[in-house]
C-alpha cells in the first residue's frame, strides 16, 4: 500500500513538473504553469467557478493571476503534492520583495502619520514565518482551505523553532497590512507569540513603532495582555 501511495505522489509530481495531458495554463507575470483541471478544481472554489462557468478562462482554458509568481508556484506545489517547500531560494526576487516590503511600510506609516522610517530601514529579508503568510494569504483568496491550514502550522511551526525578532516585526507588519485578509487566524498566533517574546520585543524600538502604526495589532496584542494579567490575579488571589 506504501509503495502504491509513494507511485502515486512521484506520478502526481512528475505531471506537475512537467505538465503532460494539462488542460489549463495559470499565467502570472512571465510564468506559465499547466496545470490539471481535474486537480487544481476541486481543491479550489475559486478555479473550479472560473472553469465551470461561462467566463472567458473556461473558453480559453488560461487564468491569469495578479499575483507573485513564487507564491503561486507553491500553491501549485501543494495542490499536486499537498505540500510545499517553505524556503524561498532566489535571492534576486528577494531583494526586489524587500524593495517592496519597505516602500509597502513608508506607505502605511505615512497614512498613519507616524515614524516608521527606523522600521522601513530594516532589511526586508522574507523567512519562513513570511513566506508562509504569503502563502495563507493566497490560499484564502482563491479559496484552497487545506492549504490555508498546512500554511498557517507551518508558520507557527517556524516561529517557535528560529524565532528572531526582525523576521517577526516584518511577518506583523505583512499579517496586518492592506495585503492580508482582517479574518486572518494568523493574527492570533503573531499575538501569541508577541505575549511570549515579550521581554525580547520591550527593547525593540521597531516593535513599538509596530504597536503605534498597525492598531488592530495593538489591539489583539493588548486583550491578550488583559486575559494573561487577569489569569494572573485569579491565580494570586
Amino acid at each position: 500500500m506504501a509503495a502504491d501511495f509513494k507511485s502515486l505522489s512521484i506520478l502526481l509530481s512528475d505531471l506537475r513538473s512537467y505538465g503532460t495531458y494539462s488542460d489549463l495554463t495559470i499565467l502570472c507575470e512571465s510564468s506559465v504553469f499547466k496545470v490539471h483541471r481535474c486537480i487544481v478544481c476541486p481543491q479550489s472554489n475559486f478555479f473550479d467557478k472560473a472553469i465551470s462557468g461561462r467566463l472567458q478562462e473556461a473558453m480559453t482554458g488560461q487564468v491569469t493571476l495578479e499575483d507573485d509568481p513564487r507564491i503561486v508556484a507553491k500553491m501549485i506545489d501543494y495542490l499536486y503534492c499537498a505540500d510545499y517547500e517553505d524556503c524561498d531560494e532566489s535571492p534576486m526576487v528577494e531583494l526586489a520583495e524587500e524593495q517592496t516590503e519597505i516602500s509597502t511600510i513608508d506607505k502605511i506609516a505615512d497614512t498613519a502619520g507616524s515614524d516608521m522610517a527606523a522600521v522601513a530601514s530594516v532589511p526586508a529579508k522574507e523567512k519562513r514565518a513570511r513566506l508562509n503568510a504569503e502563502i495563507y494569504v493566497i490560499a484564502d483568496k482563491y479559496q484552497i482551505e487545506g492549504l490555508k491550514i498546512l500554511a498557517m502550522q507551518k508558520m507557527e511551526s517556524s516561529l517557535q523553532s528560529n524565532w528572531t525578532d526582525t523576521e517577526f516585526i516584518h511577518t506583523i507588519q505583512y499579517v496586518y497590512g492592506p495585503n492580508s485578509p482582517s479574518h486572518s487566524e494568523l493574527r492570533d498566533i503573531l499575538s501569541r507569540s508577541a505575549v511570549q517574546h515579550l521581554s525580547t520585543l520591550e527593547h525593540q524600538q521597531h516593535f513599538h513603532e509596530t504597536l503605534k502604526t498597525f492598531t488592530a495589532f495593538s489591539y489583539d496584542f493588548s486583550s491578550l495582555m488583559m486575559q494573561k494579567v487577569l489569569q494572573l490575579e485569579r491565580e494570586l488571589w
